[in-house]
């Protein structure tokens, strides 16, 4: 049995040539920043399902996040990623934290796969899951002990 090869958690630059993608077998891609996923959005490959985010390790996307675009791009895709919250960012936590609350917040409300970022920050991404819960979380580069995992 020939099964296709699944990426759940792809960085690909949405200037990338299609032809180039059709041998990447199946991809859900996160997005940086805003910009970026508006840019994957626009297109349609075959194989890959491009998500909206906002990663916590880079300041200009975090600093240009805007709650209403966010919701307006997420309207458009079943997958949010990559966000969450890095403690080893030079991007102020205050700066990671106000981004994903809002981002949870609007998930709530838009239920969506949420590729969630929690590198060196695994205790305060559960306080915010505990705060604001959502249907389909993904806790990607998990690096929790067995009680947070629990």
């Amino acid at each position: 049995m020939n099964i296709p090869t699944l990426d759940s958690h792809a960085h690909i630059d949405p200037a990338q040539n299609p032809d180039k993608l059709l041998e990447c077998g199946a991809v859900l891609a996160m997005s940086l920043s805003l910009d970026e996923a508006e840019r994957a959005l626009g297109r349609s490959d075959p194989n890959i399902a491009w998500g909206v985010g906002c990663h916590p390790r880079f300041l200009r996307s975090q600093e240009g996040f805007d709650a209403n675009r966010f919701h307006s791009l997420v309207e458009r895709t079943a997958i949010v990623g990559e966000v969450g919250l890095d403690t080893g960012s030079c991007v102020p936590l205050d700066t990671q934290r106000k981004t994903f609350r809002q981002v949870l917040e609007i998930v709530t409300d838009l239920p969506r796969l949420v590729s969630i970022h929690s590198y060196q920050a695994t205790g305060l991404v559960l306080q915010e899951l505990e705060r604001r819960p959502v249907a389909f979380p993904i806790l990607h580069g998990w690096f929790g002990n067995v009680a947070e995992t629990k």
